[in-house]
């Protein structure tokens, strides 16, 4: 069984996640330096908007999978330039399959049309004596 391939959508959002965690980090790595219990409250009534951004970044990249370990950000940079490519090649792909079935289509109905009878077009014969 294989997996499903990742969506340039979820890597996008994976990337953002990424450099919303990286960007609160040195915060939450500041206020775990904190010892005094009143110091802790007073930082982390300061930057309440950076603790809200860590947990959501947080919850964002577990909803995605990420690994515990973030890869770097030019890997997952260069992961969705890939992706794109493939896709951009899969769609070229299909284009060009798409343009030849409907010419595929286009010379069976014309054969069709060849080989039937000629009928007139109205329903009326005109008769001609001699």
């Amino acid at each position: 069984m294989t997996l499903p391939l990742p969506k340039v959508t979820d890597k996008k959002a994976m990337l953002e996640a990424m450099d919303n965690y990286r960007k609160t980090y040195p915060v939450i790595k500041e206020y775990r330096a904190i010892r005094k219990e009143k110091d802790k409250q007073k930082f982390h009534a300061a930057h309440e908007a950076d603790f809200i951004i860590n947990d959501a970044a947080k919850r964002q990249l577990d909803k995605l999978g990420a690994p515990k370990q973030l890869p770097k950000r030019k890997e997952v940079v260069a992961e969705i330039q890939s992706l794109i490519s493939e896709k951009n090649e899969s769609y070229n792909d299909y284009r060009e399959k798409s343009d030849r079935l409907h010419e595929l289509m286009n010379m069976q109905r014309n054969y069709q049309m060849a080989m039937q009878p000629q009928q007139p077009k109205y329903g009326r014969k005109h008769e001609t004596e001699l």
